[in-house]
């Protein structure tokens, strides 16, 4: 079942910096098996539009950080 939820337009909790690090996590939840790279990839694009970064940053920027830790996992890049 899915549940729309409505979120705030912006919500920054943490930097880019934090960001980074929650990418390198997520990337480790994926190889462990613990859930799949697409809700890996969509919750960090998600996170990205919440605090902003797109605006910050760019799309292009914010993509190639999410990717990175993914790209050393066996499956290859994001």
């Amino acid at each position: 079942m899915s549940v729309h939820v409505k979120v705030p337009e912006r919500l920054v909790l943490g930097d880019f910096e934090d960001f980074l690090e929650i990418c390198g996590f997520e990337a480790w939840y994926v190889e462990r098996g613990w859930k799949s790279k697409q809700l890996a990839v969509d919750q960090l694009q998600t996170l990205a539009e919440l605090w902003g970064l797109i605006d910050d940053v760019g799309q292009d920027r914010v993509q190639a950080v999410m990717a990175a830790p993914f790209a050393e996992l066996a499956g290859g890049p994001a």
